[in-house]
């Protein structure tokens, strides 16, 4: 009886620190993207990022950024890398923890401006 008063409280106190857990604040703020291709070089891509709450897109490094949003909350993003080991960008977001954005490379040109025809091996990560 004892050992079950004791799992019962443990599973309350659990429960408590688990819904009190903040996973990072709420509100405006940028995520910062991050894209990574394997052995490929890179030199520029376009991605289709979609979602709610994107307010922009802005540089990162030596990467330049051009966007357009063809359709409401649809966004296509251009990103030219001076460096092909390293291209980044930020997305300007109305709440950090808004509901995930999906996102889908829809071509890329290689260091040398010759067109990627396996995408596969480019992910694009977008973290706080």
């Amino acid at each position: 009886m004892r050992g079950e008063r004791s799992l019962g409280r443990l599973a309350t106190i659990l429960a408590v620190a688990l819904t009190a857990c903040d996973w990072g604040p709420r509100g405006p703020g940028e995520l910062k993207g991050i894209v990574t291709s394997g052995d490929v070089r890179v030199g520029a891509i376009v991605l289709e990022i979609s979602g709610p709450g994107v307010q922009g897109f802005t540089d990162a490094g030596q990467t330049r950024i051009f966007f357009a949003e063809p359709q409401p909350e649809v966004y296509r993003v251009v990103l030219v890398a001076a460096d092909p080991d390293r291209i980044r960008f930020r997305v300007a977001m109305d709440d950090v923890r808004s509901p995930s954005l999906t996102v889908v490379t829809v071509e890329a040109v290689d260091d040398t401006n010759a067109t990627i025809t396996d995408l596969s091996g480019i992910t694009v990560e977008l973290a706080r």
